[in-house]
This record gives structure tokens, sequence and C-alpha cells, in this order.
């Protein structure tokens, strides 16, 4: 009912937007409006209607434009807020998976428990190179290589212990400083992580 009474509208303006023009250039001698036919005037309304509906109906267009542009811009930022939870959990478990590894980093890789936890961890190490500052990869290589140090030293230890060869002192000292080396830097892992999982309000870091 509101376009139809729009277009009604509309045509009614025409007709008076039309005959206001008429009178003005008879008024100025350009034409002698008593001179017009009936197809002339009615040419004149048609053309005049037509221009009014064009008018309307661009304005309606560019609402119609802007109304989609501002869909969109939601849609955008909608994206970018999942990206960044879905970054969040990803960087999130790489932390908890090294908390994990730092505990345990006495374990054999012989044992099946220590196999997936090496083969975890070793998997989130390389995709730190993607989802973090370029500093965080390198210090989760180093704890990945003082594993291994630890683990051939344990390795060595148990095996001259069963054979019933003399403890090898230079061995247990490994053992010993890595185990303290694990500990320590268990405390301060956090430091590591934080300025890539720390949240204020500018949101979460995103450039690795």
């Amino acid at each position: 009912m509101n376009n139809i009474t729009k277009f009604v509208g509309g045509t009614s303006l025409g007709t008076i937007v039309t005959g206001a023009a008429i009178w003005s250039m008879d008024k100025l001698g350009w034409i002698d409006r008593w001179a017009f036919e009936w197809g002339d005037f009615a040419t004149l309304v048609t053309g005049g209607v037509a221009a009014i509906g064009a008018i309307w109906i661009g304005r309606k267009q560019t609402k119609i434009a802007e109304r989609q542009v501002a869909i969109m811009d939601r849609q955008i930022l909608l994206d970018e807020n999942n990206l960044k939870a879905e970054l969040f959990e990803r960087r999130l478990e790489t932390y908890k998976i090294t908390v994990d590894f730092l505990i345990h980093l006495h374990d054999l890789a012989e044992e099946e428990e220590g196999k997936k936890r090496l083969s975890t961890y070793a998997s989130k190490m390389q995709e730190s190179r993607f989802i973090f500052q370029p500093h965080v990869y390198p210090a989760l290589k180093e704890i990945w290589e003082a594993g291994n140090r630890l683990r051939v030293a344990r390795t060595q230890s148990i095996r001259a212990f069963q054979d019933r060869l003399p403890c090898n002192e230079k061995v247990g000292k490994t053992i010993e400083e890595l185990q303290g080396w694990s500990w320590t830097k268990l405390e301060t892992i956090h430091e590591l992580f934080a300025p890539d999982l720390t949240i204020d309000a500018k949101g979460l870091h995103i450039t690795p």
C-alpha cells in the first residue's frame, strides 16, 4: 500500500512540476502554452514522472547498497573475531603442552606415553613458527633439545645399572642439572607465552 501511495504521490507531483515548467516557459516566451495539445502535455507529464521515479529508485538503491555494506562490515568483524578466538585456543594449547612436556622431561621415548608426549610437543613446536612471535620457537627448541639430552643420559644410567656397571658421575651430573633446569624453566615458562596470550582492551596480539 505504501508503494502505491508513493507512486500516486509521485505521479501527482510530476504533473504539478510539469505544469509549473510549462507555465514558466510560457511566461518567458519560449513556448505558447495554449498551443499545446494533449499528446504534448502527456509526453511532458510522462517524462516528469519518469524523472521523479528514477530519482526515487536511485535513492532506494543507495539505501540498499549502504545496508549491504553495513552487513558486510559486520560479517568481516565477526570473521576476524572468530579467527582471533581460534588463534588464542591454538596458542593456549601449545602453552599447556609445553608445561606438560617440562613436567615429564625425563620420560623415555621407549615408553608409550612418552612417545605420544614427544610427538605432540614436536608438532606444536613446529607450529609455533606460524602462530607466535619469532622468539617463541627457539625457546621451545631449547626445551626439546634439553629433553633429548636428559633422555639419553637416563637411558645410559639405566643400562649401566642393569649391566651392573659402575655409576658414571658425568652422566649422573647431567641428569641432575637437566632436571633442575626443567623445574626452573617451568616456573618462568608463562613469561615466554604471556605477550601472545594476553587479551587487553585492544584485543589479542595477532602479529607473529
